[in-house]
């Protein structure tokens, strides 16, 4: 048996599509794809868990606190390295006063958090113990 075979007529819409047409653009077709993770744009300072934990028992103030993470953003700085010679230039860009910059180091070294070299008449050079470079 032959199916039979359909015929158009007559193309006679009975009504029109585009009335239902909105002016609002429709949203662009986009491929199921994940959404690549987002890029860290602003810097952070290394420490250790354990170092924060001993820095709080040591008590250590805040301008130490502040002076470690200089320390550490110091380290990171290109030609820069461990150990750091506390210049006239880099204690300018913390804004700690000299007076507050060898207090803190006092509470570092108490701390265990870094060992500072000084010579008479010359910026002290530090050593910060928890940064370790693989």
């Amino acid at each position: 048996m032959r199916k039979p075979e359909l015929r158009v007529v007559a193309s006679k819409p009975q009504f029109d599509l585009r009335q239902f047409e909105t002016n609002r653009p429709s949203k662009p077709e986009t491929p199921n794809r994940r959404r690549p993770p987002r890029q860290m744009t602003t810097k952070f300072a290394r420490l250790p868990y354990t170092w924060n934990r001993r820095l709080h028992e040591h008590r250590v103030n805040a301008n130490a606190w502040y002076l470690l993470m200089e320390l550490d953003r110091l380290i990171h700085q290109p030609g820069k390295g461990n150990p750091i010679k506390l210049t006239a230039e880099a204690l300018k860009s913390t804004g700690l006063s000299p007076w507050a910059v060898k207090r803190a180091l006092r509470h570092l070294e108490k701390a265990g958090a870094v060992s500072v070299t000084h010579h008479r008449g010359r910026t002290p050079i530090v050593d910060i113990l928890w940064y370790w470079i693989p």
